[in-house]
């Protein structure tokens, strides 16, 4: 009892994230569902044998529960009753091998419709990765360049736009589970700023541009107050645009996804495969021995068994892909395999907010760099000299850089020997410290 609720309990439980009604999409419920992501994040680096009884999180714990897994199981044991109760010891010409054809068909459909499913799924990983990266440098040049007020501005404005592009992005996350809650917490757009996202409907991509907008506008008029230099003012363009076009790009993948007659086309096969494959399985053997004396009923019970096993194996094998594919297609929802919006936006809001209360750095003196380089471990006596300080006297300035191109344009030249080069390192070096 206590082995079939280890196995069956996870089964119902993972299978809890796959069906969401719309009272399950609360802020309460995300928190569930990243909370059980964390946990489950440490179990990949598990043992082999220790990982296997870790059914949440699986696809397999989806798989028991899909009624073509039984439906198959069902179809092949009726099929090999029918078989052994035949009078006709004959094998049915689909029964010998021809079935491996269209076997090698759904396999690769499957597998290739894995393959771009984990592809997009990278990719999309990437772009949001990007775009809280971009939430930190716009924050770090907004504390250099700008004024305080400024720059909490601008931290308000590139958080808040980072949040809205999650919210418009899909079903899953909407204004009262994911926008709501962080806006009261963090306090990321005044009244009047929500109001008019609102206004514009925060499903889809307008509300996060309109704010980027925003944002534009403020460092526009920091421009014209003269805080920011044309060259800053391009540098922080380029970096709301960067922003812009990294969350973009998530809304490309949401808009296309894999064609339908694809995905209908590997559900179809897999329809018509399986229930074939069981009935081909079940006829595949010889109910007599070659002297024609038939089996005994335990041999044949016992070879169903195992056959029944190997079946149940590749049906497991190919719905599991199936389904990962399927869950990989759209990683913003609320499968335990899908991203984690929660902790891109909060690691982007408390992020960019250590960054602006951090401490101002306070700059060493010379001599404490100079300590702290004659500390460091040692680089070789070829290249010691590349890195001493400069030293001018009368109207010669000899420094790293003026040797270092000397010694390139010693290489350019076509008389140059390179068994020669320690002993033009040591005279360069020797001319270093004569000077």
């Amino acid at each position: 009892m206590n082995l079939l609720t280890r196995i069956f309990l996870p089964c119902i439980e993972h299978y809890k994230y796959d069906i969401c009604s719309d009272a399950d999409k609360t802020y309460e419920a995300l928190l569930d569902v990243d909370s059980a992501r964390k946990r489950l994040n440490p179990r990949s680096r598990l043992g082999d044998t220790s990982m296997l009884l870790c059914l949440t999180g699986s696809c397999l714990a989806s798989t028991l529960l899909d009624w073509q897994l039984w439906t198959t199981l069902f179809i092949f044991w009726v099929s090999r009753w029918m078989r052994y109760h035949s009078p006709n010891n004959n094998l049915p010409p689909y029964a010998n091998g021809s079935v491996s054809f269209c076997s090698g068909i759904t396999v690769f459909l499957i597998v290739y419709y894995l393959r771009d499913c984990v592809r997009r799924y990278l990719v999309q990983y990437d772009h949001s990765c990007a775009s809280g990266g971009c939430v930190f440098n716009i924050c770090t040049m907004a504390r250099r360049c700008l004024t305080k007020a400024g720059a909490w501005r601008m931290y308000r404005l590139v958080n808040a736009a980072h949040l809205l592009a999650y919210v418009g992005l899909g079903d899953a996350y909407n204004e009262e589970n994911l926008f709501d809650p962080f806006n009261n917490l963090y306090r990321l757009l005044t009244k009047d700023e929500v109001e008019r996202v609102k206004q514009i409907n925060l499903g889809g991509g307008n509300a996060y541009r309109e704010v980027i907008a925003w944002a534009m506008s403020s460092l526009k008029q920091e421009s014209i107050d003269g805080t920011l230099t044309n060259k800053q003012m391009k540098a922080f363009s380029a970096q709301l645009l960067n922003m812009r076009g990294q969350l973009a790009r998530l809304f490309h993948y949401t808009d296309l996804p894999v064609p339908f007659s694809y995905v209908h086309a590997i559900n179809f096969q897999t329809f018509l495969f399986l229930p074939l494959y069981a009935h081909s399985l079940a006829y595949s053997y010889n109910r007599n021995y070659s002297s024609g004396k038939p089996f005994p009923a335990v041999l044949v019970l016992s070879d169903s068994m195992i056959q029944s096993l190997y079946l149940f194996w590749y049906i497991l094998a190919m719905l599991s892909l199936r389904t990962l594919a399927q869950r990989l297609q759209d990683p913003f929802g609320h499968n335990l395999e899908d991203l984690s919006v929660l902790q891109f936006v909060r690691m982007g809001i408390i992020g960019s907010s250590k960054l602006m209360c951090a401490p101002a750095f306070q700059h060493t003196s010379e001599h404490a760099e100079a300590s702290l380089f004659d500390a460091r471990d040692a680089l070789g006596k070829t290249f010691e000299f590349y890195s001493k300080t400069l030293v001018t006297e009368g109207t010669t300035l000899v420094t790293a850089e003026t040797l270092e191109m000397r010694c390139i344009d010693l290489e350019g030249d076509e008389s140059f020997n390179p068994l020669q080069e320690e002993k033009i390192f040591i005279t360069l070096e020797n001319e270093f410290n004569a000077r």
